[in-house]
């Protein structure tokens, strides 16, 4: 029981905490519960747009008593029927009694007005626009997936093998345009003592990159998951125990709040490897509560059906409705969102390019504190040679604020540093990282060719201008 307990309170740290939630619909109403009726009609129409009933409903109510905005019952029915058509009991409850109150001439405005509002709200427009298409054939165009080159195999632990400890791990990382791993992070583990073996792994990995046509592109959302089981150990963890707590989990979705259908579908996407063939069919709805929370405006869901729609993960891949969804979750300061939707947006890869855009929501990543973000600030104003002092005098502040002891990925951060240093016409400093950045890429075995040119241009006092080797990517 403990083995089961464990792995279920290290996948719960992985969520985010329910305090830094903000625009879903308990905050909209708590708004209003506050008399801050303006502020809570608005965050209930923009969860209206990603087809929440009940912020439909909550905008007729409002329009009929005349709360955030002027008393309007032809707009109020408009949006009543909105949100019967889309499940609300509650409106359906209502409708005939606030259909009286309108003279025939009062309900047919309202017909037109519904009529324009389906456009955007309704049911058949909310999910062509926004859903995910679910497939197991991915569409992608033009868009050639990475393959793996080289992945070393993780380490046992002495201390794991001693105790005869199984377990796993899920890290994230990014795939560069040269096929290396950056901004590796750590999601779920079952025990800290498989973290530093799985990083080290990880950050050994090689790959031939991405492709949009010929043109090597990064990936940003990768995972990997790590299975340290032993001969002789107990691999199998207690089913009845796992499908206590998904079970328990599983109640709350339909009536609870929308941390409950994050919250389920988080466990059950964690889980779901640990659990027998049987149990496991009765817990495959992770991405159908995933997208439920999403509509509930629950930042973090909203970013993971963004990744999940940029990428296809099971579904087709859309970079229009991937967009609105990490923007919205980037708006409500999800600093990973914030750093991708930045990243695509510089780079131009899945998103319209627009550098100035992207740098700015980067920019709001590493002011939200985001370790990662300022390394890639600091690492795309240096190779821009448009970069002019101010900026890259911010660049050097988000570098020495870096906090190394939350960075994993060093071999960037000394690789940004060099590059900046080198700008600023400090070459003994340049030197330095470049030096501690090569040193870092022999010890995981990643190619060294740029790195070295690079040093060997430090040393005759020449900036750094490339950082991502393109070159060898089809090995």
């Amino acid at each position: 029981m403990k083995k089961n307990t464990l792995l279920i309170l290290l996948l719960l740290i992985g969520l985010p905490p329910l305090n830094a939630i903000a625009q879903r619909y308990e905050v909209a109403a708590q708004l209003q519960e506050l008399g801050k009726h303006e502020e809570a009609l608005v965050q209930f129409v923009a969860l209206s747009a990603i087809g929440n009933k009940d912020a439909q409903f909550s905008v007729a109510a409002m329009n009929f008593n005349g709360q955030g905005t002027k008393k309007d019952y032809i707009e109020g029915y408009a949006w009543m029927t909105i949100a019967a058509s889309k499940g609300s009991e509650q409106a359906q409850g209502v409708l005939d009694k606030f259909a009286s109150k309108l003279s025939p001439e009062q309900l047919a405005q309202a017909k037109l007005r519904h009529d324009e509002l389906v456009q955007t709200y309704g049911d058949a427009a909310i999910h062509k626009n926004l859903m995910p298409t679910e497939t197991l054939n991915n569409t992608r165009g033009n868009f050639r997936d990475r393959k793996p080159l080289r992945k070393p195999t993780a380490k046992y632990p002495k201390e794991a093998e001693r105790r005869y400890l199984d377990g796993q791990t899920l890290i994230s990382f990014t795939v560069g345009a040269d096929g290396r791993t950056r901004n590796q992070r750590v999601t779920s583990y079952t025990s800290d003592l498989f973290i530093k073996p799985s990083l080290i792994s990880v950050k050994g990995f090689l790959y031939q990159p991405s492709k949009i046509g010929d043109v090597p592109v990064p990936v940003y959302s990768v995972s990997n998951r790590f299975t340290f089981q032993m001969i002789g150990g107990n691999g199998e963890y207690k089913q009845k125990a796992l499908v206590k707590v998904l079970s328990e989990a599983k109640s709350k979705v339909e009536h609870g709040s929308s941390h409950d259908r994050y919250e389920y579908a988080f466990l059950a996407e964690g889980l779901r490897q640990y659990l027998s063939d049987e149990n496991r069919t009765l817990f495959n709805d992770a991405h159908k509560w995933n997208t439920a929370a999403a509509i509930d405006g629950h930042p973090f869901a909203k970013f993971d059906l963004g990744t999940r729609i940029l990428y296809g993960e099971q579904c087709d891949a859309d970079s229009s409705k991937s967009h609105f969804w990490l923007k919205s979750a980037a708006q409500d300061g999800v600093s990973e969102a914030q750093l991708l939707l930045g990243l695509e947006r510089y780079n131009g890869v899945m998103f319209e390019k627009d550098e100035a855009i992207g740098l700015d929501w980067i920019r709001k990543a590493a002011t939200n504190g985001n370790e990662f973000a300022k390394v890639q600030f600091a690492q795309l104003v240096t190779l821009n040679p448009q970069s002019d002092d101010k900026i890259l005098a911010e660049a050097r502040v988000y570098l020495n604020d870096v906090k190394l002891k939350d960075l994993i990925d060093k071999l960037s951060y000394h690789e940004a540093n060099a590059a900046l240093y080198s700008r600023e016409g400090n070459f003994k400093k340049a030197r330095k990282f470049q030096k501690k950045a090569l040193k870092e890429a022999k010890k995981y075995k990643l190619p060294t060719a740029l790195m070295e040119k690079n040093m060997q241009g430090l040393q005759e006092n020449k900036v750094i201008t490339q950082l991502i080797d393109t070159s060898n990517t089809e090995t």
